[in-house]
Parts: C-alpha cells; structure tokens; sequence
C-alpha cells in the first residue's frame, strides 16, 4: 500500500493489519520517491507509477530498490489516438498484471483506451 510518500506499507491480506513497511530508493538516482500511486505486486515486485508523470517504477520487495524504470509516455502516440486525445489525457494511473500472458494493461486519466504491453529491457535505459 502507498500512501504518496517514498515507504510502502505491507499489509496483511486477511485483517489488514500492518506487517512491515519498504522504503523505496535508487543507487542511481538519489531521489526520494514521492507520490508512489497505483501500485501493482508481480512475483516479489511492486510496479509503481509516481503521480503526475507516465513513468513506472519497478521496486523490489525485499529492499525497497527501484530495479527498472518503465517510460510509457510514447503509448499515447499510437495512430488510433487523436491528437485532441493526447492533448486531454492526464496522468498514468492504472496497472494491472495480466497472469497468462505475463503483459500488462495500462491507462490513465482521461486515456482514450486500455495498452497492453509487454516490458521488455533495454540497456540504453537501465
């Protein structure tokens, strides 16, 4: 759970109840990372917009390091998208794992419609 600061919040799934908390940082970008929004858990992974960018941030579990940032802000670009679309779409702020396939759905505020993706490393952007 996130409550907009750079800790995330472990709960438990039955009570709720607080078990532990992460804090979220990077060895390569000494930022704090703030505004952690719609988070989604994959395989001891959390992956995490922060608020008001179309970033993704891929943080680990068991220490709270950001392994992998994820830029969508070129989803928006796709033919089908108008540019009156482009220009009233705001924020990313929807994830979902998709089990199956292993992709992801992904939208925002005001998106004119769902993306599935797939993440896929690339070292120029490690």
């Amino acid at each position: 759970m996130s409550d907009g600061t750079d800790e995330l919040q472990l709960r438990d799934s039955d009570t709720f109840e607080l078990t532990g908390t992460v804090k979220v940082q990077s060895d390569e970008m000494p930022i704090r990372f703030f505004r952690l929004n719609e988070l989604e858990c994959v395989d001891g992974d959390v992956f995490a917009n922060i608020f008001e960018y179309r970033e993704i941030v891929r943080i680990s579990l068991s220490d709270g390091k950001v392994e992998a940032w994820i830029d969508t802000r070129n989803l928006l670009q796709h033919p089908d998208v108008s540019e009156e679309s482009r220009n009233n779409a705001l924020d990313l702020n929807g994830i979902a794992h998709m089990t199956e396939s292993g992709h992801f759905l992904l939208t925002g505020k005001y998106w004119p419609r769902l993306f599935e993706v797939r993440f896929i490393p690339d070292d120029l952007f490690r």
